[in-house]
């Protein structure tokens, strides 16, 4: 898997609020065999996946994720 852009819009209404003068919040995450990555949840309410690391072939299951709007 490489990183991959905008792979799911949330209303921009729910999309985490980002530090001050940002406009992304930043969540680690580990896929398969311990293969590390982020997702990057941008104010308007894209989400990208970023930083895959070695280019190791994985996945990562978004079902069941949740978190509290502001």
């Amino acid at each position: 898997m490489a990183s991959q852009t905008n792979v799911i819009t949330v209303p921009a209404a729910y999309a985490p609020s980002v530090p001050s003068g940002g406009t992304t919040r930043i969540f680690s995450a580990t896929g398969t065999a311990g293969t590390a990555f982020r997702f990057n949840f941008n104010t308007n309410g894209q989400i990208d996946i970023r930083d895959i690391a070695n280019g190791t072939t994985t996945y990562a299951i978004l079902d069941g994720i949740t978190y509290l709007t502001d």
